[in-house]
């Protein structure tokens, strides 16, 4: 079983199509297991044998913990463009994280900042080789911006730690530095 596919095949259910596998999202972004399950099963027929296990394996698999399991509920933690409401923590960065992107948008990002676009978060990495290969899936060329995350923090920016991610709601240009 391809279990990394699976993982990405997960993630869409829940972050951005819950309606296409027949989920219902509550309002902390929690779905049932067996819902997705069958229709992971209905939609790939590479997974039509899929079982539990195999979601538990899929989920285990990364070394960013996208996913979380509570008996016959499951969710995603972050990556939403979906409006989900999870309850998030207020945490202090690090003096520094990291955000690659392509090399396009930096006009518009030292003028604006960074946006969560269409997703409910801005999404940072802990160091520059995260960053890198987080923008590498969109871009052979990033360019990585640091951002004065203790500094933005200090200045009312809420962040949020969900696993080896770092989330915000926005970022002011003020507090990007480019590499």
């Amino acid at each position: 079983m391809k279990l990394q596919r699976l993982s990405k095949i997960i993630s869409a259910a829940l972050r951005h199509e819950p309606e296409k596998y027949c989920i219902v999202l509550d309002n902390e972004g929690w779905g049932n297991v067996n819902t997705l399950l069958l229709n992971i099963a209905m939609n790939h027929a590479e997974y039509s044998g899929i079982i539990y296990s195999d979601l538990v394996s899929a989920i285990n698999i990364s070394g960013k913990k996208r996913h979380e399991l509570d008996g016959q509920r499951i969710r995603a933690l972050y990556g939403h463009t979906t409006n989900v409401g999870i309850k998030r923590t207020k945490i202090e960065p690090p003096i520094f994280l990291y955000h690659g992107t392509c090399n396009d948008n930096f006009d518009k990002i030292k003028i604006e900042g960074l946006k969560k676009m269409n997703r409910l978060h801005v999404h940072l990495s802990s160091d520059v080789a995260q960053a890198i290969r987080v923008a590498g899936r969109k871009t052979a060329n990033p360019l990585i911006l640091t951002i004065s995350a203790r500094d933005a923090s200090y200045n009312g920016i809420e962040f949020y730690k969900e696993g080896i991610v770092w989330l915000c709601d926005f970022i002011p240009a003020n507090f990007i530095i480019v590499e």
